[in-house]
Order: C-alpha cells, then structure tokens, then sequence
C-alpha cells in the first residue's frame, strides 16, 4: 500500500522544500507510520522472526560474535575528535 501524493501534497503548502523532497517526506513518514503500525499489531517482520525464533527453541543456536564491548555510539563520538 502506497499514499496517494496528490491527497497528502496539499498540507505541504507551508514547507518550503521541492515537489520532489515533498514526495520523499511524504513516503519517509507513510513508511514510518506503516512500521509503528505493524509492529503495534504484532506482524512486524522483527516480531515474526522472533516468534519463529522462538517456536525453534529446540535447534542448537549459531555462536554470537565476540566484540571488545566497547558501544558504537562511544566509538563514534571518539571518532570526533581524532584528527587524521
């Protein structure tokens, strides 16, 4: 299900952006809301990869990755600040 871009394009009026950056916004917010709503009902593919997860419980898992335990976000936060 794809929005209707002449339905939704005339509350755009006040935003100064192109006709074709007003599509994209109106695409990038119709896929969000579509998200929120899937994941609300329960049928998001996360969810469905979870509960067949789940249902597989018997099956021997495959190993995790090993990391140094240092969190993404800290590493490019560092990452700021380090000159070339």
């Amino acid at each position: 299900m794809q929005p209707d871009i002449d339905k939704y394009m005339a509350r755009m009026e006040d935003f100064d952006l192109s006709i074709e950056h007003k599509t994209d916004f109106i695409h990038t917010l119709w896929n969000t809301m579509t998200a929120c709503k899937d994941m609300a009902f329960g049928i998001s593919p996360v969810q469905q990869a979870m509960a067949l997860q789940d249902q597989n419980d018997d099956k021997p898992r495959q190993p995790s990755l090993e990391s140094d335990n240092t969190p993404l976000s800290a590493a490019f936060y560092r990452s700021r600040f380090q000159k070339d």
